[in-house]
């Protein structure tokens, strides 16, 4: 154990660039499945900084090293 920074870290994997932008525009106005998401989720909660909130991709360099 460290010390804690005070900094928390949200993974969301995707297959790729393009099934990411797909998501996003599936959950545009949170309708249908996601409207719950909307209600509940953290964005919405005061949890985050959106001021301070970066997107950061990673490609597939030494996958083989991964752990999955």
């Amino acid at each position: 154990m460290g010390e804690e920074t005070g900094r928390h870290l949200v993974i969301w994997e995707y297959e790729s660039l393009t099934a990411f932008e797909e998501y996003k525009k599936r959950r545009a106005n949170y309708e249908g499945p996601y409207e719950e998401y909307k209600a509940n989720g953290p964005y919405y909660k005061g949890v985050f900084d959106h001021s301070r909130m970066k997107m950061e991709f990673w490609n597939d360099v030494d996958r083989d090293m991964w752990i999955e």
